[in-house]
């Protein structure tokens, strides 16, 4: 699949399991001038694609596949990557 760019905005990784919520958000974030780096459905994926994507940005759902390693990745990708996470728990 091919990701959405934008020349001027900051990168951003989603990490959501469900599909549909991720592509709502990449429009999203695409039409307000983000880049979406990539689509993650779980925290081992997202931390693969962090490593080389470099998102300056993520959207991180709490509950990834059932359970709540959101808040792990997100600690992850602030404290080794320097990335600002900005997480959702609701369900």
């Amino acid at each position: 699949m091919t990701r959405l760019t934008s020349p001027h905005g900051r990168r951003v990784l989603i990490i959501e399991d469900e599909f549909l919520i991720a592509l709502d958000l990449e429009t999203t974030m695409f039409n307000i001038g983000f880049e979406v780096c990539a689509l993650a459905p779980s925290a081992y994926k997202a931390r693969s694609l962090a490593m080389n994507d470099q998102p300056d940005v993520a959207l991180v759902d709490v509950c990834l596949e059932g359970g709540r390693e959101g808040i792990e990745i997100a600690r992850w990708l602030r404290e080794v990557r320097g990335t600002d996470c900005i997480c959702n728990g609701a369900k």
